[in-house]
């Protein structure tokens, strides 16, 4: 079978090198001898700004500011989308699109704050991370668990003395629903431990 084709020259490094016919067809292709060239090529003269290349185009302030005038009154692609505005910045807050009256409860926003996390991790580190009732931990989903329920006694929610490390089997089947039947088992375990006097 007799190749079809031509020499030609790379437009980088000036080298000879074969072009089969099917390659002299498209206009993209064979113009570098290889990729390496093809990449060096392309240094300075693409740079990606707002989702598109601009061929030539520096990131300067007169582009900022061409931009800021195209997009000025009209939506940006993220409006409406997650409490963003128009000018792409974020919204929180009462401020948030998304915004439904203040709606998390009391329980939530306690449970998510720095103390309560701190406390959460003090508890799982002073227990080993090992479920205290049936000793696994390590291969399980562990919980600090409260030994005053946590809505009946809000002074001792971040009391280390009133935490426990459980795992979710043992809470399902166990302590669920019998907080006060395991009150006395969790003291006495923190007590011959030493953790509790």
């Amino acid at each position: 079978m007799k190749k079809t084709g031509r020499n030609k020259n790379c437009l980088n490094c000036q080298r000879e090198f074969y072009v089969s016919e099917w390659r002299l067809k498209d206009t993209k292709r064979g113009k570098f001898c290889s990729r390496k060239c093809s990449d060096k090529s392309k240094i300075g003269k693409f740079t990606w700004n707002k989702g598109q290349f601009q061929k030539g185009f520096k990131h300067t302030e007169e582009f900022k500011k061409m931009i800021s005038e195209r997009l000025k009154g009209k939506p940006t692609w993220n409006t409406g989308i997650k409490g963003y505005t128009n000018n792409g910045s974020f919204k929180s807050g009462e401020l948030s699109l998304k915004w439904k009256g203040g709606i998390t409860t009391e329980n939530e926003q306690i449970r998510k704050t720095f103390e309560y996390r701190t406390w959460r991790r003090l508890i799982f580190k002073r227990d080993n991370y090992e479920c205290q009732i049936c000793g696994n931990g390590h291969n399980r989903v562990i919980r600090a668990n409260h030994i005053k329920r946590f809505a009946d006694y809000p002074d001792l929610r971040l009391e280390l003395s009133n935490g426990i490390t459980i795992c979710q089997d043992c809470d399902y089947q166990w302590v669920l629903n019998h907080e006060e039947e395991w009150e006395n088992y969790f003291n006495f375990n923190l007590e011959t431990r030493g953790v509790i006097i």
